[in-house]
């Protein structure tokens, strides 16, 4: 209809019909464009939304589980401590059987990375730029980045220990059960505290492992920390 009109007022020489007609066709172009236009940022809107959803629910779980595994390394760092007063050269302090428990596991580093798999997906697919708030996409960027680089320094941490039941076999002796069913490590124990003192090297072995639980936990503190970072962010996103 309207190419119609537009050829009748073209023979006629009606120019103010051309530029009318010509003015609809162009009108009716950007409508259609900004119509486009607008339902793709209803689209994007939409699942923005459903990825900060997303994100905070990962985040959340996952940081609940990491604060509660901080906390079981925190209590086994602050029993370990005890080893310095009681294995100092002429002591005469008696360590516990927790202590000596915690000198048989002070090797053992467990670490798991951070694994969110919605940030994974949002920076394989690019649709971080989905995320309007500039703080949201850096706490995010700055959260992966905390996650690839705690990998390394976890393996760091993690490239010497000391086994001092190893070791050590004569000052810490795993004992055989007596009576009852063997239960997973939980076998007893005996560390003979006179012969450790008597032996600068058990002391340089447990307080090589004792640094290194040091820098797990300050290596966990700063992961919890860049996950908090990210929830603060993503609700700063929503306001």
């Amino acid at each position: 209809m309207i190419l119609a009109n537009l050829v009748k007022a073209v023979r006629e020489q009606n120019y103010y019909a051309v530029f009318l007609e010509f003015a609809i066709v162009i009108l009716g172009v950007v409508i259609g464009f900004q119509i486009t236009a607008w339902n793709a940022q209803r689209e994007d809107n939409a699942r923005a939304a459903a990825l900060l959803d997303r994100l905070e629910a990962e985040i959340t779980d996952v940081l609940a589980e990491r604060e509660g595994a901080l906390e079981y390394f925190e209590a086994r760092q602050r029993i370990l401590a005890g080893f310095n007063a009681v294995l100092t050269p002429g002591s005469e302090e008696e360590g516990s059987d927790a202590l000596c428990n915690a000198i048989d596991d002070s090797h053992i580093y467990i670490w798991g990375a951070v694994r969110i798999p919605v940030l994974e997906e949002i920076r394989d697919t690019g649709d971080i730029r989905l995320l309007t708030n500039a703080r949201a996409r850096n706490a995010l960027v700055a959260l992966d980045i905390s996650n690839n680089t705690s990998r390394d320094r976890a393996a760091t941490i993690r490239s010497v220990e000391s086994i001092i039941r190893l070791q050590f076999p004569d000052l810490l002796t795993v004992l055989p059960f007596t009576e009852g069913e063997i239960e997973d490590n939980e076998w007893p124990l005996s560390c003979d505290w006179q012969g450790m003192r008597e032996n600068p090297a058990v002391f340089n072995a447990i307080s090589n492992n004792y640094d290194r639980l040091g820098a797990l936990l300050n290596l966990r503190q700063r992961e919890n920390e860049a996950l908090r970072a990210a929830l603060d962010a993503l609700a700063d996103a929503r306001s």
